[in-house]
C-alpha cells in the first residue's frame, strides 16, 4: 500500500465502498473513485477539501467545472469552467504545432 493510500481518512474509505464509480474524492492529488457500478449518463463528480473549502469537480466529456463551497450552509459557487480538449494557455486560432514553431 502506498503512503498516501494509508493516510486516506477512514470516512472517505467507507464512503467510497458505497459510491458509484463516477463519484469520488481527490486526496493529496490522487483521485479515488467509488467501488459500485457508475451511474449512467451522469458526470464524474470528485470532492476535494483544501484548507477548509470544498472543491467540487464536475467532469463531463466536453467540460470540467469546479465549484467551491465555503461551509455547509453556503451555495456552490462556480469558480472555473474549462472546455475539455482545449488548451487555455493557447490562443483560439493557434494549435500546439503553430505555438512550438513560433518559439
Amino acid at each position: 500500500m502506498r503512503r498516501t493510500d494509508a493516510k486516506l481518512p477512514e470516512y472517505m474509505r467507507r464512503n467510497l465502498r458505497e459510491m458509484p464509480n463516477n463519484k469520488g474524492y481527490i486526496f493529496r492529488g490522487i483521485q479515488y473513485y467509488g467501488e459500485k457500478k457508475p451511474e449512467r449518463n451522469k458526470p464524474t463528480i470528485l470532492f476535494e477539501k483544501n484548507r477548509g473549502i470544498l472543491n467540487i469537480h464536475e467532469i463531463t466529456k466536453n467540460e470540467h467545472k469546479i465549484y467551491q463551497k465555503k461551509n455547509k450552509k453556503s451555495k456552490n459557487k462556480l469558480v472555473s469552467h474549462i472546455k475539455r480538449g482545449e488548451n487555455p494557455f493557447l490562443k483560439d486560432s493557434c494549435n500546439l504545432l503553430d505555438y512550438i514553431k513560433n518559439k
